[in-house]
């Protein structure tokens, strides 16, 4: 099914639209955090599946930025962004974060933040699930989705184990349940 008849389809019905995928990094590439957003526009479904629009923006608040040199106030101390002292770049560092959602958006300022997964709830007589992998930077996160999504009660435990076996052959790829 090509993404337009996607939206098309999900246009008639209740259905729920959920995305995953990571959408912060911390500077050393280590740290992420992931998240599962529920999608209200359905015209975008299509353009997701596409690759048009699978960048993720979060949206949070930052309370302060501290110094990477001294650790103090950054809007404060004496330190210079960008500048060399003891071999240690100066740079902001954001604390006192607060995640408070995130977007769906086609350019994110992050590149690795992306929508790594797609999963739709297709609400008729009875539920029925589809799940898009997309390329994932970690092995684990699908896998880490896929409990995140049955925890979360978005899928059932068979529809879980049909996704993990099918993801644990396939790196990428689309799979339904029941088929």
């Amino acid at each position: 099914m090509t993404s337009q008849k996607w939206s098309e389809k999900l246009k008639s019905g209740k259905n729920k639209i959920f995305v995953f995928g990571a959408i912060l990094f911390a500077d050393d590439d280590e740290g992420h955090i992931e998240t599962c957003i529920r999608v209200t526009n359905l015209n975008i479904v299509g353009d997701i599946i596409s690759g048009k629009m699978r960048g993720l923006s979060p949206d949070m608040k930052i309370r302060w930025w501290e110094c990477s040199i001294c650790h103090k106030d950054f809007e404060r101390c004496l330190h210079k962004e960008g500048k060399l002292y003891a071999g240690k770049t100066c740079h902001p560092l954001a604390k006192g974060v607060e995640a408070s959602g995130g977007s769906i958006v086609a350019q994110p300022k992050d590149p690795r933040a992306r929508i790594t997964d797609l999963l739709i709830v297709e609400d008729n007589k009875k539920d029925r699930y589809t799940w898009f992998g997309f390329p994932t930077v970690h092995e684990d996160q699908r896998f880490k989705h896929i409990q995140g999504a049955l925890a979360s009660k978005h899928i059932s435990e068979k529809a879980a184990f049909h996704f993990g076996r099918f993801f644990s052959v396939n790196v990428v790829g689309k799979t339904t349940y029941p088929s």
